[in-house]
């Protein structure tokens, strides 16, 4: 049986929601994230790429969360999604582990951990705006 949980993220309205992807959903995803899709045919590394398998492809798989949602959370906020990800899909990660596949975890985690993050910086205005000075003794 494909295990879910629901939840709320304190502050928001929205009921979200965790699914346990099943393997095809999971061989689906990484052959479109190991496919050739830039423009001399080789993978394409970008953020937009990236951005788009992650908003297009990933989130729809697993929750009902979208890139909206997530561009209105804190840091806190989406670490508490990724532990509710983690727990729905133990057996995976457990599989992984058992397989010597901890490598894969860890790097599923941090590519949308590290990636998501440039994504976001270069998308929103912070990304664009220089933070003012905040040292005193320089000022």
């Amino acid at each position: 049986m494909r295990k879910s949980t629901e939840f709320n993220v304190e502050g928001k309205e929205k009921k979200f929601e965790i699914r346990e992807f099943t393997i095809g959903e999971l061989l689906t995803l990484l052959d479109s994230a190991g496919s050739g899709s830039g423009e001399d045919g080789k993978q394409d590394d970008s953020i937009e790429s990236f951005a788009e398998l992650f908003n297009e492809k990933f989130l729809p798989l697993v929750s009902n969360i979208t890139m909206e949602d997530l561009l209105g959370m804190t840091p806190s906020e989406i670490e508490y999604i990724w532990e509710k990800f983690q727990k729905v899909n133990k057996s995976f990660f457990r599989m992984a582990r058992t397989m010597n596949l901890n490598s894969i975890a860890n790097q599923m985690r941090d590519a949308i951990i590290e990636d998501f993050g440039k994504w976001l910086a270069s998308s929103s205005s912070l990304g664009t705006t220089e933070l003012p000075n905040t040292d005193t003794a320089t000022s």
